[in-house]
């Protein structure tokens, strides 16, 4: 008998069955009867430690109350009597072992003893003064807790003290008899068992297996195609019934096989009377059966294909096809493959099959189904060459026409006289959403937008009054969703059938164009952030504003309008806060404008404001509503609260007005002294006012540095620094780096003229970082002046202390010059340090880190001035010339310069003297051990290359 799929036989399964059934209900009565044992066992040991105890207790408490200590322990001493008595104590009420049944655990406390763990019943017992009785959580004992009235303390007349016999019953004998008497019960039934099953295997095998090992033979003879077979089996019952069931199945089956052989016998003359090639594949995609025309077909055409092809893959066939059928090829095995998988249904194509004398072209029909209760599917080939070569002459027709009409980029539409449309191209139709059925003989005057339409009816109903040529024009076109687009459109007159006069228009969809030209024009002319007019339409409308009041004699106002906080917002939450604050506050001023008023975003956090048409007074008053709106402004970010204020410049534009660059000019002049003034206020230009005509003077040193840096109109100049007590072997270099400004005629401008208008108009960082390329590239290409050079003195505004970016500049700028980092000294002013001592600080530190040093310039001037340099890590300390050019008449100035350089020294920095411009000067200073002088009794400031050149003859000489 075979082993079923995955098991064992069943002559050996179904007794192992049963085996296993009794053992398991064997091991689970076994279970039942212990667990039992077990639970009587534990009942037992309770009550007897119950009856135990209580007797024990009464008769050691009636001792007690008899004041007969002795008769207690003879009382305590009975528990020792009871074999099943494993540890027995009396407890005091302290819980101490007053007696017990081991002597060496006596005056002990509890804690000490076996039964610590019965605490917790001890307290039980002495609570409820009633006896207590309890298993251990494992089963091997029984614990009991009662309670015991001891003997009464001297004088005290009622026993109070209560005390606690506790007994302990082990149950482990009582467990291991139930045990050993379950074991040897289940050793007497386990034999009869054994016998049992065995019994039950030869009944079995007797009277069912062998008949179902015959039915199970006759099956595997059927099932490897055997004719006439039948099971043959005995007796009466189930497996009889099955066994003439299977007998009547193999006739079933030996019937069909006949209608089956028939069958194949008619397909096989229907195949060949069809007039195409056909072949029947099987599963794995073979061939495995052909008609007639197949194997003449392939005769007539030199394929030798032993037997035509039968047992060939047909899918390994097109795998490996080569040529010009090769993609079809590819195409039919993975249809042939779907077709099995069951994911397709049906499949057609049409290819190429080339013959000896010329192409032929065939159709392939492949369609799936059933037979033998397996998948099969049928090829059918049909010569298509006649009605390919007539397809591909249309074909070649239709190509051109549909190039130039339906498949061309463009909307192409003809239409008659009355505009209905009686002709369209796919490609016009798809981009406005129709088909081209939807739009043959509807008017064309549905597919534009209303507005436009009467322009459009007008040039079309030109053509038909005999105008001819082109016409082009723009317009918007609806889509069928409703949506319009742009279009370019051009038309011209066709001749149409029955001398009727038609008008093709050819339409291009321009909408993205359009909206970029939109979006280019407002983005010309706009803010991105605030949504304002830009500077560039601003200024436009404000030169118009100024051609308006010269020509008409109109007066128009001007506003010049600085947030007063905004840095505030911005350094402290950051750009993102800035630029929304920038929008609320351009939303509240627009709110208090009047309508045709021009408000701008010029840049930064600054506005304009051109109000045409509006007298000075009024402008003034609707500047200050526009402040006061502001002003009101409460900017919440992250939880913070922010105040906000605007300074407001004002000026009148009227016939006197010079241009537009003079009148901004004017409000931006204006904007200032509101600023300077407390800002949040508004200041009227006023011709007279000496500090406007101060800052207009400033705005134009604003222009012309920045023209300048443009045009590197600048030129470095230096002045020496000797040692205030020369020594014969000391020849280093030291000077400091001095700017000026050339003019377009030639002449050299101090810094004292252009400096402050720097500094005002934050332009200061950019001069520092010229003179610091340009010194860095100097001193890089002259070596022989570097070995002699000691300190060069490069000043720095405290703009550029404050300057992110200029920290990295300067490293970058030293490390990649060449120049040795101790030989630049930066010099930076005692106010810029104290404006912003931390950042100076980090900048001093970084930087000398490289190697460089510094000088704090000007010292003295400031309000806390000893206090700082304590703080500061520089090297030199110059004293401000204030102090030292009046030392010889002043005894206050003399005492300064005394004090400062007696400081200096003692935190170990280095003095150098400013303004020694004269040789008396300079001998106070050497008596006061000042350690450097500078002024023109030492050196006058030239132009650093005269320096340079002069050094450079001198080594020459030298060498």
């Amino acid at each position: 008998m075979s082993v079923p799929a995955g098991g064992l036989p069943l002559r050996i399964l179904l007794p192992v069955a049963v085996l296993t059934f009794g053992l398991a209900l064997l091991v689970l009565l076994a279970s039942l009867e212990l667990w039992s044992a077990f639970r009587r066992a534990e009942s037992e040991g309770m009550e007897r430690a119950r009856l135990l105890g209580a007797v024990v207790a009464a008769g050691v408490e009636n001792a007690y109350r008899r004041n007969s200590p002795g008769d207690a322990a003879d009382a305590f001493a009975r528990l020792s009597a009871d074999r099943s008595l494993g540890l027995g104590l009396l407890l005091d009420e302290h819980a101490n072992v007053a007696l017990s049944t081991r002597l060496v655990l006596r005056g002990r406390p509890l804690a000490e003893t076996p039964l610590a763990a019965a605490r917790g019943l001890l307290t039980s017992a002495r609570t409820s003064l009633l006896g207590q009785v309890m298993v251990t959580p494992s089963g091997g004992a029984v614990i009991g807790a009662f309670p015991v009235r001891l003997a009464p303390l001297p004088g005290e007349p009622v026993p109070s003290r209560v005390g606690v016999l506790l007994t302990r019953h082990p149950l482990g004998p009582s467990k291991r008899a139930a045990v050993a008497g379950t074991l040897m019960r289940a050793a007497v039934i386990a034999p009869l068992l054994v016998v049992f099953c065995a019994a039950a295997w030869w009944s079995l095998h007797v009277g069912l297996l062998r008949r179902i090992r015959a039915l199970m033979r006759a099956t595997e003879r059927v099932a490897a195609g055997e004719r006439g077979v039948r099971a043959n089996v005995s007796g009466a019952g189930e497996i009889h019934s099955l066994a003439a069931a299977f007998d009547r199945m193999a006739e079933t089956l030996d019937r069909r096989h006949a209608i089956i052989e028939q069958s194949r016998a008619f397909q096989a003359a229907l195949l060949d009377a069809v007039p195409a090639n056909m072949a029947v594949l099987d599963a794995d995609g073979r061939i495995v059966a052909v008609n007639r025309n197949w194997r003449e077909f392939g005769a007539r055409n030199g394929l030798a294909l032993p037997d035509s092809g039968i047992g060939a893959s047909y899918v390994e066939v097109c795998d490996h096809s080569r040529g010009r059928f090769t993609q079809g090829a590819a195409e039919v095995a993975g249809a042939i493959r779907a077709l099995f998988a069951g994911t397709l249904d049906d499949f057609r194509l049409e290819y190429p099959c080339p013959s000896p004398d010329t192409d032929r072209w065939f159709s392939i029909h492949l369609t799936r189904f059933e037979a033998n209760d397996a998948r099969q599917v049928l090829a059918t080939h049909i010569d298509i060459t006649a009605v390919k070569r007539t397809e591909q002459a249309l074909a070649v027709e239709e190509a051109r026409y549909r190039t130039v009409y339906d498949q061309n980029p463009s909307m192409f539409f003809t239409v008659d006289a009355d505009g209905t449309i009686v002709s369209v191209n796919d490609f016009g139709a798809a981009q406005l959403g129709y088909s081209v059925s939807d739009l043959m003989g509807t008017s064309i005057e549905a597919l534009y937008e209303p507005d436009d339409w009467p322009d459009v009816a007008a040039r079309l109903g030109a053509f038909s009054q005999g105008v001819d040529g082109v016409r082009r024009w723009q317009a918007r076109k609806r889509r069928r969703d409703g949506s319009l687009f742009w279009a370019r459109e051009s038309a011209r007159t066709l001749a149409g059938s029955s001398g009727t006069t038609n008008v093709l228009v050819v339409c291009e969809d321009i909408t993205e164009l359009q909206e970029v030209s939109a979006r280019l024009r407002y983005q010309a002319s706009h803010d991105a952030l605030t949504g304002l007019m830009n500077r560039y339409e601003f200024d436009r409308r404000l030169q118009h504003a100024v051609e308006d009041a010269a020509c008409e004699g109109s007066e128009h106002v001007l506003c010049y309008i600085d947030l007063d906080q905004f840095k505030v917002v911005n350094d402290t939450c950051g750009h993102m806060a800035g630029d929304e604050l920038l929008r609320q506050v351009a939303a509240r001023i627009r709110a208090r404008l009047r309508q045709g008023d021009a408000l701008a975003r010029l840049g930064g956090d600054e506005f304009g404001l051109l109000m045409q048409h509006c007298p000075l007074e009024r402008g003034c008053r609707i500047a200050d509503q526009v402040r006061a709106a502001v002003e009101q402004t409460t900017f919440h970010w992250n939880g913070r609260a922010f105040g906000v204020g605007c300074s407001i410049g004002v000026t009148s534009i009227d016939a006197d007005t010079l241009g537009a660059t003079n009148a901004l000019s004017a409000a931006d002049a204006a904007c200032y002294s509101a600023k300077d003034e407390g800002r949040n206020r508004v200041h009227a230009y006023r011709p007279d006012d000496i500090e406007l005509t101060r800052r207009h003077g400033e705005m134009e040193w604003v222009s012309r540095i920045q023209e300048a840096l443009v045009a590197d109109s600048f030129e470095l100049h230096c002045q020496l620094i000797e040692p205030a007590v020369p020594t014969p072997n000391d020849t280093a270099l030291r000077y400091e780096l001095l700017l000026r400004m050339r003019s377009g005629e030639g002449e050299r401008i101090p810094p004292g003229r252009f400096l402050p208008a720097a500094e005002r108009y934050s332009l200061a960082p950019k001069l520092d970082r010229w003179v610091l390329e340009r010194a860095m590239a100097l001193l890089g290409a002259q070596p022989q002046h570097l070995a002699n050079l000691r300190h060069c003195g490069i000043n720095l505004s405290g703009q550029s202390l404050s300057d992110e970016g200029f920290l990295e500049f300067a490293l970058e700028r030293v490390r990649g010059s060449g120049v040795r980092p101790d030989c630049i000294c930066f010099e930076i002013t005692e106010t810029a340090v104290i404006s912003n001592l931390a950042r100076a600080t980090r900048f001093i530190e970084t930087l000398s880190a490289l190697g460089c040093v510094f000088a704090l310039d000007d010292f003295g001037s400031g309000l806390s001035s000893f206090a700082y340099l304590k703080q500061l890590p520089v090297h030199f300390v110059k004293i401000d010339g204030v102090f030292v050019k009046d030392m010889e008449t002043d005894p206050l100035d003399a005492a300064m310069v005394r004090s400062i350089n007696q400081i200096a020294q003692l935190m170990g920095k280095q003095t150098i003297a400013e303004f020694v411009e004269t040789e008396a000067i300079a001998r106070s200073l050497r008596e006061l051990g000042v350690d450097y002088l500078q002024g023109y009794a030492v050196d006058r400031p030239r132009p650093i290359a005269q320096l340079l050149e002069s050094r450079g003859r001198a080594s020459r000489r030298v060498s």
